[in-house]
């Protein structure tokens, strides 16, 4: 309604003006010029009074039809159809809001637009388009909106100080040397053949998936802060007993390197001094410093339960979308998930996640929001590079044929 106002505003402008003949005369002259250009006086002037004739009668349909606003518009005929209105009854249906009566701050003005009129094409366009419309989203039954979730879910921030600094912890303490670990190994380096061999081609076939063809969210796994294969794998999240790790295949595993808040100390995992444990001092008490695997998975004191309960205490969040009784975060995106894949249709059923994968999915964008800052003193140096494997080819096949990789810093 708005910018078919403007529309005519602007074309009543180009009429006062004479603007809207200045097509028509270049029309003309175009005609006259080519034809006296091209033969003699007397052919010329047949052939230009056939083209003025022939152009003007096309282009004066194509104004009447396409330029000149003739049909009009009243705002009291526009509908805007919300589909999928949950009644008390839990039916699904389909309301018109019209017009004036939206009930958001345009009605105001909205009631101050008089007199619009629109080209004849443009007014066809809009009704077809319109019953075009109509007729699909009747015929589609109604979903939760995973989008809408999907959107509210990434303008949320780590809002607790707490949270975050622990979160940064981890990242800097268990994720980045994990990952520099991985990529490392991955290109020829140290524990190749532990990790590029053995242990992530393993990983991948564990959950049935090919190191070549389709992408899945398990060959991204090794980005995750939360990566699976980290927590599995002996030497990036795992547990190791440090007397014994630098012997063993895949080296050391990762822990807190100063105690974490709120976790208890153990003796045998965090080697503080004798002294320290006998005379503890009053003002700076002493918390254990876990493995990384412990850190992220523990369900009492784990950073992924935190974050996960960190989200769910959103209010915003949570009241984007209904939320049944006593229904957690990751129960919610699960139900709105598998509805929204049941109503596509069983050709979505390859594209669905299990449980375990939206509940990954979920964290990965709560935490994009908040990167870490790394540096050099907590986890040091860089990301590392990301290996592209070519399409079609195992990534352990071209590792055994030392093809050249491409890397991305």
């Amino acid at each position: 309604m708005f910018g078919w106002s403007i529309y005519g505003s602007m074309y009543d402008l180009f009429r006062a003006s004479g603007l809207l003949l200045f097509p028509f005369i270049m029309m003309i002259i175009k005609n006259w010029k080519e034809p006296l250009q091209s033969q003699n006086d007397k052919a010329a002037s047949l052939v230009s009074q056939s083209r003025v004739n022939f152009d003007a009668l096309a282009m004066l349909a194509v104004f009447m039809i396409a330029v000149v606003p003739t049909s009009g518009l009243d705002v009291n005929e526009v509908r805007y159809r919300v589909a999928c209105t949950d009644q008390a009854g839990g039916t699904d249906v389909f309301t018109n809001v019209v017009g004036r009566n939206t009930g958001t701050t345009y009605d105001a003005h909205l009631a101050a637009i008089n007199n619009v009129k629109i080209p004849v094409l443009w007014w066809l366009t809009l009704s077809v388009g319109s019953g075009v419309n109509s007729a699909i989203s009747t015929s589609f039954t109604c979903f939760e909106d995973i989008k809408g979730l999907d959107m509210q879910l990434r303008n949320l921030t780590i809002k607790n100080q707490g949270l975050r600094h622990e979160y940064m912890r981890f990242a800097n303490e268990c994720f980045l040397p994990a990952k520099s670990k991985y990529t490392e190994a991955m290109r020829g380096g140290q524990h190749y053949e532990h990790v590029a061999r053995q242990t992530w081609p393993n990983f991948l076939l564990s959950r049935n998936i090919a190191t070549g063809g389709v992408r899945t969210p398990e060959h991204d796994d090794w980005m995750f802060i939360g990566s699976h294969y980290y927590l599995e794998t002996s030497g990036f999240y795992k547990e190791h007993d440090k007397r014994l790790c630098e012997n063993l295949f895949g080296g050391c595993g990762f822990q807190a390197r100063s105690g974490v808040y709120n976790w208890p100390v153990n003796q045998t995992r965090d080697f503080y001094p004798q002294e320290l444990i006998n005379n503890p001092d009053p003002n700076k008490p002493l918390y254990g410093k876990p493995y990384c695997d412990e850190w992220w998975e523990d369900g009492a004191r784990g950073l992924k339960a935190k974050l996960l309960n960190s989200i769910e205490a959103s209010k915003d969040y949570m009241a984007y979308t209904p939320t049944n009784p006593g229904e957690t975060l990751t129960q919610k995106v699960i139900r709105l998930s598998n509805n929204a894949f049941t109503a596509i249709g069983n050709a979505a059923a390859r594209y669905t996640f299990t449980d375990e994968q939206l509940e990954d999915m979920v964290i990965n964008n709560y935490v994009a929001q908040d990167p870490p800052s790394f540096s050099a003193d907590k986890g040091g140096g860089s990301l590392g590079p990301t290996i592209l494997p070519t399409s079609g080819r195992t990534l352990q096949g071209r590792l055994e044929k030392k093809e050249q990789l491409h890397w991305l810093p």
